[in-house]
């Protein structure tokens, strides 16, 4: 039982982006502004495609284990930082995009972890 939760857990923190990102857009509408609303998913796109690169990369090479992984662990997320890093330089300094809206979308695997977290510790306890 303890196992099937926590191999959910990453299906449903995927899932859980999801119907945050589309909460948020959907608030970032009220604003009337593009900008707000393209800069909001922005964010969502780049932290969603970030989770699933990573969670892509520790499923092939976790069951691995061996030294070998472990620097291919490595170089992948440190391209995965590279190009994240790469593609926010270019939000910020060519699209102008706006920096709260941007900050707002990047958060939401942050609250979709968050609550999968708490979902988890409340479903492991019973």
């Amino acid at each position: 039982m303890q196992i099937d939760i926590e191999e959910r857990l990453p299906q449903q923190i995927a899932r859980q982006n999801i119907f945050i990102a589309g909460a948020y857009l959907l608030i970032s509408l009220g604003w009337s502004s593009l900008s707000v609303t393209l800069s909001v998913l922005a964010g969502c796109l780049i932290a969603i495609s970030s989770f699933s690169w990573l969670y892509a990369t520790l499923q092939a090479i976790l069951p691995q284990g061996n030294e070998r992984s472990i620097r291919k662990f490595r170089w992948h997320y440190g391209i995965r930082i590279i190009v994240t890093g790469l593609i926010l330089f270019l939000l910020f300094f060519y699209v102008k995009i706006n920096p709260i809206a941007l900050f707002l979308g990047l958060s939401v695997v942050v609250l979709s972890i968050l609550i999968g977290i708490i979902r988890f510790s409340i479903q492991a306890g019973r």
